[in-house]
């Protein structure tokens, strides 16, 4: 029989994790991979101001408080326009600040709210593969799932929400669930939809009149996994899977504005209610149902939190309140070690490489060197206000500022790593097409000339010639484009990711021609072609007439393209130098784990050859 605790506790490792500690950590969600503000990254700065150690500063279109997420390369966040009334998701380049895309999720008025709140304060989620957020559209809840080329996989309106406050629910991910948190003045829920369709998967009624904003926690605590929430005027132990409740602590209070913590080395889950009593609690996890006088172990007024969620190390935790004053409390006993005034704050602080960072709403992020008295290692400001909480990611600290995102890090030597070159003799060259001429290859150390013919890589069959070699999974493939002889206006040359050799295989295409002349819906010299099922006519993505300019010319021989994959997301840039390198495309298909990549030629003309000349192919 398969041991479910064990699989248990391997997700549960995962997700806090997120990815190897060989690599660097991916920030999925709402406070960060273990969803209480912690990082395993280091060598992160500690000083910094507006220009110093900004690796870049982004603008942010609309408003919002929502926190940034990263996976990989990616960063996503959440706005809403006040004048058009629409909800936003955003799509950001983490490496350099580049805006890919945004997409209105919902467009409806603007619903009543606390004067601190924003109309995009919930913070998306992410399982690298799909985006989840959530907005208010009148008096329902909405969940949308978008992949990360920004197309829409579902929406889902999983109950009702009413409140004078606004609305704020960050999506909480466990295994195959969106965890979505619906707690209102009526017609209260708590739900869990399923990630691949948006189906609700279960759904409890919350039928307390209190309001909660919090974001549960997943931990393995007494033997079973326990998903820790405020709401309904409890804080509670629930079950992930079927919505079942663990155990309960009554009260302390009706609402609910931060997040849990768990402490380890003392087994205390903490959580602070909001309003209109404050009260920090310390409780056992290990009891079952009504645990109010059995398993909370200390409890306290002072220290206890409104809105920002607390920080937890070993021995200490830290909370703050919207006032400004910052507590560290002895964990095992709930005792006031130290307090200091560090100015207003709504965002929530985060740990990393044993320091706080603790955000204030002036945008000014102290660090805090943990310990039994008051130690600041830096005060840094980015120049704007901030509502939202800090992001770690890259060895990068993402700050969302009111107007801009800030990426903070130490300069690097290179921003694209030079990755391992594919010597071309690695390459099986393939004549493809009944009709294809044999073409030839010859290789000259790290530079190669491919004399290829073939009608056209275009319709339901190609014919074309093709260097390639089996790559599985993602991959990041760039090389040179020395030179392209031009046998007819179509000619083509470029990077190919291909299910198979058949003439009618589905591929991804990012190709060059021979030359800037104006083509079809074209004004560049370079497109991407693709083909989504086998035997199906080929299509392309054009780049947009009005903002291209010369970005995506050939210019031979400084012309470089790279065609990156992810999952099902196939992205192609194109640059002149190999260092800065222009987005042309990020397009979603689905193909084989394992590809035919390479480059492909095709002179577009039955009767003649053209010659291709590629250098420095190179895989990272």
């Amino acid at each position: 029989m398969t041991n479910v605790k064990s699989l248990r506790l391997t997700f549960l490792l995962f997700a806090l994790l997120s990815t190897s500690f060989l690599h660097a950590q991916n920030w999925p969600n709402w406070r960060g991979p273990n969803g209480d503000g912690t990082s395993i990254e280091t060598n992160l700065p500690v000083k910094w101001d507006s220009i110093t150690n900004v690796l870049w500063k982004s603008p942010v279109p609309g408003t919002g408080y929502a926190s940034p997420v990263i996976w990989g390369d990616r960063l996503f966040t959440a706005s809403a326009n006040l004048d058009t009334k629409e909800r936003i998701l955003l799509c950001y380049d983490a490496d350099n600040g580049d805006l890919l895309w945004q997409k209105t999720v919902v467009e409806t008025s603007l619903e009543k709210k606390h004067s601190d709140n924003s109309y995009a304060s919930g913070t998306p989620a992410t399982d690298g593969k799909l985006i989840y957020v959530s907005f208010l559209d009148g008096d329902d809840v909405v969940v949308a799932a978008y992949n990360f080329a920004g197309e829409k996989i579902w929406l889902q309106r999983p109950g009702k929400f009413y409140s004078p406050h606004g609305f704020s629910c960050s999506p909480a991910l466990f295994e195959d669930k969106v965890i979505i948190n619906g707690n209102s003045k009526k017609g209260g829920f708590l739900a869990a939809l399923d990630k691949t369709n948006g189906e609700i998967i279960w759904k409890i009624p919350h039928n307390e009149s209190a309001h909660s904003f919090s974001t549960p926690i997943f931990r393995e605590l007494a033997g079973k996994t326990q998903m820790i929430f405020g709401g309904n005027k409890e804080i509670a132990s629930y079950n992930p899977d079927d919505g079942s409740r663990y155990w309960f602590v009554e009260g302390p209070s009706e609402d609910f504005c931060s997040s849990p913590v768990y402490n380890e080395k003392s087994d205390l889950v903490i959580m602070s209610s909001a309003w209109p009593q404050r009260l920090l609690l310390a409780i056992k996890p290990d009891g079952t149902g009504n645990v109010s006088d059995s398993h909370v172990v200390w409890q306290t007024k002072e220290g206890a939190v409104y809105v920002p969620s607390p920080i937890c190390t070993d021995d200490y935790l830290f909370t703050t309140m919207t006032n400004g004053r910052v507590f560290c409390i002895e964990v095992a006993t709930g005792k006031i070690l130290w307090k200091e005034n560090l100015g207003k704050q709504y965002a929530s602080p985060v740990l990393a490489a044993g320091l706080i960072y603790m955000p204030n709403d002036e945008g000014v992020i102290t660090v805090i060197k943990p310990g039994v008295s008051f130690e600041f290692i830096a005060k840094n400001s980015i120049g704007e206000r901030m509502n939202a909480s800090p992001a770690i990611s890259n060895g990068r600290i993402y700050l969302r500022g009111n107007k801009h995102i800030f990426c903070i890090g130490k300069k690097r030597s290179a921003e694209k790593t030079e990755g391992k070159i594919i010597p071309f003799s690695e390459l099986k060259f393939t004549d493809i097409g009944a009709a294809t001429r044999t073409g030839k290859m010859a290789i000259n150390g790290n530079e190669i000339e491919i004399t290829a013919g073939g009608s056209d890589i275009w319709g339901t069959n190609d014919e074309f010639n093709f260097g390639h070699k089996k790559i599985k999974g993602d991959f990041d493939v760039s090389v040179q484009v020395l030179g392209l002889t031009k046998a007819h206006q179509y000619t083509k040359a470029g990077i190919m990711a291909r299910a198979d050799l058949s003439d009618n295989s589905r591929h991804v295409y990012f190709q060059v021609f021979p030359d800037n002349t104006p083509r079809n819906k074209n004004n560049g010299g370079c497109e991407f072609q693709y083909r989504q099922e086998k035997g199906g006519k080929m299509k392309a993505v054009y780049p947009n007439q009005e903002t291209a300019g010369n970005k995506f010319d050939v210019n031979f021989p400084d012309t470089f393209i790279r065609l990156k994959r992810r999952g099902d997301v196939f992205e192609s840039y194109i640059s002149s130098n190999n260092k800065t390198w222009n987005l042309y495309t990020t397009f979603s298909q689905k193909l084989p784990e394992e590809l035919l990549v390479g480059m492909a030629v095709t002179s577009h003309n039955a009767g003649k050859f053209t010659k291709a000349r590629f250098a420095n192919l190179l895989q990272e």
